[in-house]
């Protein structure tokens, strides 16, 4: 893997301003009350270390947001190195790996969202964080944790996100399995790219702990146990 290539590329994904994706309703329908500046800057997708081709990568639908202006401490690791790494013209390949990536590692850690639905599909795929990709389908924050959900706003916004941000980076870093986190994710995926090349599985981010969660979730590990095994 060129990690020349990947830093290149995430600096370019990463001048993509929240108004590309959201456009003139993103002030009065998608824009976080809270953390304004924190949250005009995207995140970009993460590579670890150690990743090598025909690895995993993992999808998820997009950043949470705080509930006041004060960052958690996950946000506080985080907010330098990315403010650092879109404003910088030069050193794009240090800054992206000495310093983002991390930074993410140490950041991702201290989110809910690693114990309840990273950790699961690493400890299945007998994976490491830094043998991963990990990105998000929506790359900013939205207001209230929320995310486009009618037709009408999901036809604006996902060709956007998926072509000029998904695909890219995807195509880079050509994975062996991809975990869906959700089915909303996998439903985007299903509907705006056609004839998706990479071999996937859903990984069901319910929260309410039903039976058939518990199968969804046991169908998914012993789906990417099969695949390391393969």
């Amino acid at each position: 893997m060129n990690k020349n290539s990947v830093a290149k590329l995430c600096h370019e994904l990463v001048q993509l301003e929240r108004a590309f994706f959201f456009g003139r309703e993103d002030e009065q329908k998608w824009k976080p009350e809270f953390q304004e500046e924190y949250s005009s800057i995207m995140c970009p997708p993460f590579m670890g270390k150690k990743y090598k081709k025909k690895g995993l990568l993992l999808l998820g639908i997009n950043p949470g947001v705080g509930k006041s202006n004060n960052l958690n401490k996950g946000d506080k690791l985080l907010y330098a190195p990315l403010k650092l790494f879109k404003e910088s013209k030069d050193n794009i390949e240090e800054i992206y790996w000495k310093d983002f990536i991390p930074a993410f590692m140490k950041a991702k850690k201290t989110f809910p969202i690693y114990r309840q639905h990273l950790e699961p599909s690493l400890l299945a795929s007998k994976k490491e964080l830094e043998q991963i990709c990990y990105l998000n389908i929506l790359q900013y924050r939205c207001n209230k944790n929320s995310y486009p959900k009618s037709k009408k706003d999901l036809d604006k916004i996902m060709p956007k996100t998926i072509n000029n941000f998904t695909k890219p980076f995807l195509s880079l870093a050509d994975p062996g399995m991809v975990v869906f986190l959700g089915q909303w994710v996998k439903n985007q995926i299903s509907n705006y790219w056609d004839d998706f090349p990479y071999e996937h599985v859903v990984w069901d981010r319910e929260q309410a702990s039903t039976e058939r969660r518990e199968q969804s979730r046991k169908q998914c590990l012993n789906a990417l146990k099969e695949w390391v095994h393969e």
